[in-house]
């Protein structure tokens, strides 16, 4: 259990410098400019496919399915992630 919690802290580390340089405020706004906010409620909102794309960049050597956790679980600690957890996989990300 030590050990889990010990793994994720540079996990949650990276989350938190990325929400920092990137606030949700800031992520909101960018996306609302660009007209890409989406009309109905999908499975990975705008806000999170912006976190999602700079996140594979933290986690290169993961795939889909591990960044997208590993975001899921960082932006929910930080407090700037979705509202539900019923978010996309794999599947619809690809």
């Amino acid at each position: 259990m030590v050990k889990a919690a010990r793994d994720r802290l540079p996990d949650r580390v990276a989350i938190g410098v990325l929400t920092k340089t990137f606030p949700p405020e800031l992520v909101d706004a960018v996306i609302d400019q660009a007209k890409a906010r989406e009309l109905r409620k999908r499975s990975l909102p705008a806000r999170l496919t912006v976190y999602f794309t700079l996140a594979m960049w933290l986690w290169r050597e993961h795939g889909y399915e591990e960044v997208l956790r590993q975001l899921i679980d960082g932006l929910g600690w930080s407090g700037a992630g979705p509202d539900e957890t019923d978010v996309a996989w794999s599947g619809s990300i690809t």
